[in-house]
């Protein structure tokens, strides 16, 4: 008969499953690869696409291993050869703590085996004792081979040993080897029954219900394993194995209080037992209740001190508590033990940071990388230290420095473009980025980021091209719709910025589409399309209709098209729904001085003084408004002094400075005045230019008053000062 492990060899070779092989062999080595700290929290879980995938079951443990994964690389080909198919090795987080099990779920039909197929998973599972068991490991095979389950397969292999043992409903099949016959053949006699149920430290009857929970777990079925454990643990209600996986595996299905409560029955019957006190331990951590995590943690440790990995989940527990001195106490320990730890290192200079002792966590770091000048998150986390005290230069000149020996790390590359932005050199970010784009192009992320940068550096085409690619590979961004109707409407390309953000506004809720609203009512504004831009106001009040900001920036669009009666009742209703701002009441004031009705502008603008007493508009449009009307020239002036405390630089408050002069005879203080204020005025106002008309023919400087008033009415075209323009033109003929 072919010995059982030769015909499961097969039958894998026969199925063409080649990483099957290489898994089975990097697991018998994992120990020897990551060393039995790291081997004991996570596994080899499968092989794709030349990716030798682990999963971590301690997030603790998440950051060591992923900053290892060269090393792990480079240790797992000198173990199962340079012609492996594992070119690289990536690491994730298992919600399931320890069971090397796929997530419990819908599974796909197997495909059907051809019928050689089928003969060689016979072959190789003759040997095992039982017809319930052959047809439980035939099942598992059967899976493995047609869908790829390489989980299952794998478990089945570590069974092997002591499935040939077992026995189905407490009679065995055949009988087993005698020791003389097995040693005739040169073979090894299998375990007896009792034998591997007391190794396991399970009652047989109990044994038997526990081997077949471990073969529904590797075909997924995690609830009919749970109800074998069951079974088991009441066939053996001290076998504190079982507890473990029941544990396990509820935390697996989900049941986060289900796997408390198991581990917490098996504890009731041995408080002393380690791998349950541990389980707990993350299980609290995992859900952030960290007083009882330790709890649970220093027990496992008071029973076995020599568990590096407790010991670093204690400190990392300690971390996430902010005990920054018990976290140090911890990893000072573990250092002792094992001085080379990356790990222990590497948490420890974390502590540093955390307490802002940025000179020790320099010294962990810098040793670290002298140990291990591949370890990426040493130069990371350097880099952090000396970026947390705005050391820009020698972090840069940190992650130069890995740079050099590997250019092609993605990862520190990423961080020497984060200092650069820090240091707000954006140019040469941007450089790093390109550099990055030239090993891994075309990436949504890198093109979203080398988009910003442009955008920020107004170069409009580079920055359009990189959204437009984050549009191609990735429809459903909500990030690049948005920058490329920015950057259209930057360039001037009005239309196809509407465009954009009509498209995107059917996508949104009713306070995001009203804001999009408002925003394409500018744009039309921009384009002198009014009525459009009034369309789209009343767009939006329809999305938001109890908007102030929306009703005002109605007002003003309203005022602009001189429809002034509107104008009042959009601020109105405004100011109905914020009836404490000021700026909407001086807008309303504003407005009434536009339509004449100066009395009612002049209530509003004390009643937006009431509002805010410091609001130096208001007090302006008072004190001109008194000047216009020639009366209060004192408190005018009063009040336009204030306003010109707040902006002493403010040309249109310093025109009714001017003005108030003008009012009072002080025509060489009001010319005076009038200039500096058309030097503060960014563009002509034909309202500045007419008073330094009349303030010039008041002084008979007719000429003067002639190209003052001209440029009036150039600005605008206003009959009355056309009048002006005459009277002065006809004094300067006179006197020629």
């Amino acid at each position: 008969m072919i010995p059982l492990r030769d015909a499961l060899d097969r039958a894998l070779r026969s199925v063409r499953l080649q990483n099957i092989s290489t898994l089975a062999k990097i697991s018998a080595a994992w120990p020897a690869i990551v060393g039995k700290q790291l081997a004991a929290v996570c596994t080899p879980a499968y092989i794709a696409k030349n990716t030798l995938v682990i999963h971590v079951y301690d997030r603790a443990f998440l950051a060591p291993l992923d900053y290892a994964r060269l090393q792990v690389l480079e240790k797992t080909r000198n173990i199962i050869g340079e012609t492996t198919n594992v070119q690289s090795v990536t690491v994730k987080f298992a919600e399931r703590p320890v069971l090397p099990f796929p997530v419990a779920g819908k599974q796909a039909a197997a495909a059907p085996l051809a019928p050689a197929d089928e003969q060689k998973i016979d072959a190789a599972v003759a040997d095992a004792a039982g017809p319930d068991l052959q047809g439980s490991l035939r099942a598992l095979f059967r899976a493995g081979a047609s869908s790829g389950r390489k989980c299952a397969l794998i478990t089945a292999i570590c069974l092997m040993p002591m499935l040939g043992a077992c026995v189905s409903a407490g009679k065995p099949s055949h009988k087993p080897l005698s020791p003389s016959a097995a040693s005739a053949k040169g073979e090894k006699p299998p375990p007896s029954p009792g034998d591997a149920a007391l190794k396991a430290g399970i009652e047989q009857e109990g044994y038997a219900h526990y081997l077949a929970a471990q073969i529904m777990i590797s075909q997924n079925k995690l609830p009919e394993a749970l109800e074998e454990l069951r079974k088991a643990v009441k066939a053996d209600p001290n076998a504190l194995p079982v507890y473990l996986d029941m544990s396990r595996v509820s935390l697996a299905m989900g049941k986060f209080r289900d796997a408390i409560d198991a581990a917490q029955e098996g504890l009731v019957i041995n408080p002393n037992y380690a791998p349950l006190n541990a389980l707990l331990g993350s299980i609290y951590h995992s859900s952030k209740n960290y007083a009882q995590a330790e709890k649970y943690f220093k027990k496992t440790l008071e029973l076995d001190p020599a568990r590096a990995d407790i010991r670093l989940n204690l400190a990392v527990n300690y971390l996430e508590m902010k005990r920054y001195d018990d976290a140090e106490r911890e990893l000072l320990k573990g250092l002792k033990e094992d001085p080379q730890s990356q790990s222990f290192i590497f948490y420890l200079a974390r502590v540093y940071v955390e307490m802002k002792q940025y000179v020790k966590a320099e010294e962990f770091l810098t040793t670290l990388i002298r140990e291990y000048p591949s370890f990426t998150k040493a130069y990371e986390t350097l880099g952090w230290v000396y970026l947390a005290q705005e050391k820009y230069d020698l972090a840069i000149d940190t992650y130069k420095k890995y740079l050099e020996g590997d250019p092609g790390n993605e990862t520190v590359q990423q961080r020497l473009a984060n200092a650069y932005l820090m240091k707000k050199d954006y140019g040469q970010a941007l450089d790093v980025y390109k550099e990055i784009e030239k090993i891994d192009p075309g990436t949504i992320d890198l093109a979203l980021k080398m988009g910003l940068l442009y955008f920020q550096r107004g170069e409009w085409k580079e920055a359009l091209e990189k959204f437009q690619l984050v549009k191609l590979k990735d429809p459903a961004n909500e990030t690049a719709p948005y920058y490329i109707a920015r950057i259209y409407e930057e360039m001037g390309m009005f239309n196809e910025s509407l465009e954009v953000w009509g498209e995107q506004v059917k996508k949104m809720g009713d306070t995001e589409a009203a804001e999009v609203f408002v925003h394409m009512g500018s744009i039309y504004e921009k384009m002198g399309r009014l009525d459009d831009t009034r369309a789209m106001l009343e767009k939006a009040l329809s999305k938001k209709k109890d908007d102030p900001d929306i009703h005002y920036l109605m007002g003003v669009i309203l005022v602009k098209k001189e429809d002034y009666a509107a104008a009042v009742k959009s601020i109105s209703r405004a100011i109905e729904l914020a009836p404490t701002r000021a700026e909407l009441v001086f807008y309303l004031g504003a407005t009434y001085e536009k339509m004449k009705e100066y009395a009612k502008c002049e209530a509003a603008m004390r009643k937006a003084l009431e509002l805010n007493p410091g609001h130096a508009d208001a007090m302006n449009y008072i004190a001109y408004l008194y000047a216009v009307q020639n009366r209060n020239l004192d408190e005018a002036l009063q009040l336009i002094h204030r306003a010109l405390e707040a902006e002493g630089s403010n040309g249109y408050y310093l025109d009714t400075l001017s003005w108030i002069y003008y009012r009072q005879g002080k025509m060489e203080l009001a010319l005076a005045t009038i200039k500096k204020a058309i030097a503060n005025t960014k563009e002509k106002d034909a309202t500045v230019y007419e008073h330094l008309g009349d303030i010039h023919l008041s002084l008979g400087n007719y000429d003067e008053a002639t190209a003052a008033f001209s440029i009036s009415v150039e600005v605008k075209n206003d009959p009355a000062v056309k009048l002006k323009l005459d009277n002065a033109k006809a004094r300067l003929k006179g006197i020629k």
